[in-house]
């Protein structure tokens, strides 16, 4: 079911697979035709145009076989494309996750392997349909017990198999793609909280965890390579078995040479399709397994849904009026009330835990509050529309995420229709001015190895900067800065606010010391 769930995603790509499916019988029939007329050649009759049909089946081979590998992978990695940007927009519409590991092997490697459904399964079945028809059709007019031994091995080969198998390595599959998942989430947590590891001394507890995820990860791998080499051993032995029964029968039925000849070439030269099918299941316990998380995170229902509204509105304030909130089952705020007014520089503090940042991700409206109101601008922000809430809000948070592109690149992500000009104004004011120049050559490594910490932050506030929205949202900006940074950054700020509203949380008393009012959320929860 979810195999054929991925069938609809073919579907503007007809007219290209039906060409590709046409090639590869043509393919077959070539390669098909070189044994059969070799043995014409040397058994029956040896004549020139016979031996040119031959050499002519062997280069049209090569050309039938370029097409239609071509055609179907220029299918599989459009349609890879189009799923990767559906999942993603998909991934804006479900809010907040956690499982950032495991939505990076889903992007990357889940979506990666389903080339195999596309490009080695689709065309495939249908071609080894289409092609091993005529073979039976021509067993037949040969000898109906050639053509029934063809049959039986067709089926075992290209049916049974490939269910059988399919059914064996199944959960094998999901518990190596899971694995996978886990792996890389770990790793992805590891490399971004190597500080902390360090600094508490649990490299060796780390890696220790590591090799065991690992170590699990090559006994689902060990026994998926078992069941491949089950598989081969038996489809290996079938196409010799079938070949041995021609001879057989046709001993038995006393048929001539040539009959028998033929027989057993056309019954060996023909399972290339069938064989492929059956080497299929190899890759589809994964992909079955990718298939599943894919089209899982498809189907999956956002928490939060985008409001549309024709009626827009600016920012002119927000009060929290009695919310409360709560983590599955974890409370956090309860009957908790506060007006943030326009033009403030607010400042939120309190200790790890104790719902600062909630209160951004409300204002965000990444989550909605289970009791009570949040407006915005005097309405109910669940009514607001969510692109006008995005386009007056403007957000930046302890780590920034930098992308593998240029500077330029990077900061024009707050608002994609921006001038040179503009650009340029945002990063004078974040304190960039380094950058100025280099902002087209200088490629900045993912995560933003390759520059320092107050520079990746520098970077977000850049885009702030950019984005232009009159509601600031600030979460820890400063955490991971030394002195100098901090009061960089908040120059910057300070001087950019006008008559902008900035909501910024912190631990930290001197992060807040431009703030026009500081709010203590232990005295605002009593």
């Amino acid at each position: 079911m979810i195999l054929l769930k991925l069938l609809w995603f073919v579907r503007p790509m007809f007219g290209a697979m039906l060409l590709a499916i046409t090639l590869g019988v043509l393919g077959h029939a070539s390669a098909f035709l070189i044994p059969v007329l070799g043995v014409y050649l040397f058994q029956i009759d040896f004549k020139t145009s016979v031996l040119l049909i031959l050499i002519f089946s062997g280069i049209l081979r090569g050309f039938f076989r370029y097409g239609e590998q071509y055609l179907n992978h220029f299918i599989a990695f459009t349609i890879l494309a189009q799923l990767r940007a559906a999942v993603f927009k998909k991934m804006r519409t479900l809010g907040e996750r956690v499982d950032r590991g495991e939505l990076v092997t889903l992007i990357s490697s889940d979506i990666e392997l389903l080339e195999v459904f596309f490009a080695h399964t689709v065309s495939p079945i249908v071609i080894a349909l289409i092609f091993n028809s005529m073979i039976l059709y021509v067993l037949y007019q040969l000898n109906p017990i050639f053509a029934l031994i063809g049959l039986i091995a067709y089926l075992l080969i290209g049916v049974v198999i490939p269910i059988v198998f399919s059914h064996l390595g199944t959960e094998t599959g999901q518990t190596y793609r899971d694995g996978v998942g886990n792996l890389n989430a770990y790793s992805l947590e590891g490399i971004q909280g190597i500080k902390e590891i360090v600094n508490y001394g649990l490299e060796s507890s780390f890696l220790d965890t590591l090799k065991n995820k690992g170590e699990k990860l090559l006994e689902s791998q060990s026994h998926m390579k078992r069941l491949a080499g089950y598989n081969r051993a038996l489809c290996d032995g079938i196409v010799l078995g079938s070949g041995v029964l021609v001879v057989y029968f046709g001993l038995q039925q006393a048929v001539s040479l040539n009959q028998l000849v033929f027989g057993f070439v056309i019954v060996i030269s023909s399972f290339g399709p069938v064989l492929a099918l059956s080497q299929l299941t190899n890759n589809l316990y994964l992909t079955r397994a990718s298939a599943h998380r894919v089209l899982g995170l498809m189907d999956e229902e956002p928490k939060v849904k985008d409001v549309v509204s024709d009626s827009l509105i600016e920012f002119e304030g927000a009060t929290f009026d009695r919310v409360s909130f709560a983590y599955d089952t974890t409370n956090v705020l309860d009957d908790f009330s506060l007006s943030l007014n326009k033009g403030q520089f607010i400042g939120i503090k309190g200790a790890s835990g104790s719902g600062k940042s909630t209160l951004l991700k409300l204002l965000m409206r990444l989550h909605s509050v289970n009791e009570g109101s949040l407006l915005i601008s005097g309405r109910d922000i669940e009514s607001v529309d969510s692109m006008n809430l995005r386009s007056f809000e403007s957000v930046m948070f302890q780590s920034t995420s930098i992308f593998n592109a240029s500077v330029y690149n990077n900061i024009l992500l707050a608002r994609k229709d921006a001038s040179e000009e503009d650009v340029i104004e945002a990063m004078r004011r974040a304190e960039l001015d380094d950058f100025i120049e280099a902002r087209h050559s200088l490629i900045l490594n993912s995560m933003g190895t390759n520059i320092s910490s107050g520079e990746c932050q520098r970077i977000a506030l850049a885009r702030i900067f950019l984005h232009g929205g009159d509601f600031i949202l600030l979460d820890e900006p400063s955490a991971n800065l030394d002195a100098l940074n901090e009061s960089v950054l908040l120059h910057a700020l300070k001087e950019y606010q006008g008559t902008k509203t900035i909501v910024m949380v912190s631990h930290r008393d001197s992060t807040l010391r431009f703030a026009d009012i500081v709010y203590n959320m232990e005295d605002l929860l009593m």
